[in-house]
């Protein structure tokens, strides 16, 4: 653990704003040579998302049955309405399912 402000000149005040992180993964401290290399930009602060008891929310779903092409890469993009709601509104969370894949390498991204 560490200060979040260490005056010192050489540390990086940690804060609310954004910070990128630059990470590597490999067997030695040689990072050019390191496999597994990325970025991530994260809130180092962000407080823990709040705890819901989905009981009390109303649940819809939206079920859409199609098929993929089996290609390298395919973007898919569809706009839905939502059920009529006489106020207003917020989705506090969703998931999607995949029933039926062709192939363990398969990706879904939201």
């Amino acid at each position: 653990t560490r200060a979040l402000n260490t005056c010192d000149k050489e540390d990086v005040s940690i804060n609310n704003d954004t910070t990128k992180f630059i990470w590597s993964l490999g067997a030695s401290d040689v990072i050019t040579h390191h496999i597994k290399r990325g970025s991530s930009s994260v809130n180092i602060l962000d407080p823990a998302p709040p705890i819901f008891d989905i009981t009390e929310f109303q649940v819809w779903h939206i079920d859409v049955n199609t098929t993929i092409p089996a290609r390298e890469t395919t973007y898919w993009c569809t706009a839905h309405r939502s059920p009529y709601f006489t106020s207003k509104q917020h989705v506090v969370g969703f998931k999607q399912v995949v029933i039926h894949y062709s192939s363990p390498a398969m990706l879904v991204y939201l």
